[in-house]
């Protein structure tokens, strides 16, 4: 059964053009090309943008992931929440499906779910967990480690648990130039002929540095 499951998900991504490793899961999931699923990641109803990948032990759920967003090692994001205002934590009082053998619900009282969104150009570290629900801005960086329970501004640096703004990834005036250029929806032509942008180090300090 493993090997007909897995041959069924080479297959797929083949059609979609993704490369994956072995032993990966994948439901629901919308793929806009030239990804990378690593060995035992697992994706869930889920949109990946043009050459972002997953790595290896990662599970994502009910997450929109912009393009050119690298995601690391055993990393965690928008999986279930339970509720915290209420007698119980425990599934069987809120949901119809059964955990265990038996559940006191006959429909599902709490939305276990909530839309997570990650933007384009991040790069979130490895064994880091990104609560449901929260916005990651693009350019973000998120440190090896880290558990993210709240909104992440464009290009900001955060890391700890919880997670804690660090800096601007680059100098506040590179940010807005960036943001407005909005290169990761150029095509790749106007990519390959600005390849130096990508290639040159901002200083941050420095307020002179421009695009």
């Amino acid at each position: 059964m493993t090997f007909l499951r897995n041959l069924y998900f080479q297959y797929k991504a083949f059609r979609l053009k993704i490369r994956i490793g072995k032993n990966v899961y994948f439901h629901d999931c919308r793929f806009e090309g030239e990804n990378y699923l690593a060995r035992k990641s697992s994706l869930k109803g889920s949109d990946l943008g043009y050459l972002s990948y997953i790595g290896c032990n990662s599970k994502i759920e009910n997450t929109t992931i912009g393009r050119y967003t690298s995601i690391g090692p055993e990393v965690l994001v928008g999986l279930g929440e339970h509720p915290t205002d209420r007698l119980s934590t425990h599934p069987v009082f809120y949901k119809n499906f059964r955990h265990t053998s038996i559940s006191f619900n006959n429909i599902k009282s709490f939305s276990e779910y909530k839309q997570t969104n990650i933007g384009s150009d991040c790069w979130i570290g490895a064994r880091s967990i990104i609560r449901a629900g929260v916005k990651i801005g693009n350019g973000a960086i998120i440190a090896a480690g880290s558990v993210v329970t709240k909104d992440v501004d464009d290009y900001a640096i955060v890391g700890g648990n919880p997670a804690r703004f660090i800096r601007k990834r680059l100098n506040q005036d590179i940010p807005e130039k960036f943001q407005l250029k909005e290169w990761w929806n150029m095509d790749l032509e106007e990519i390959m002929n600005n390849i130096q942008l990508f290639q040159k180090t901002f200083n941050i300090e420095n307020d002179e540095n421009d695009l």
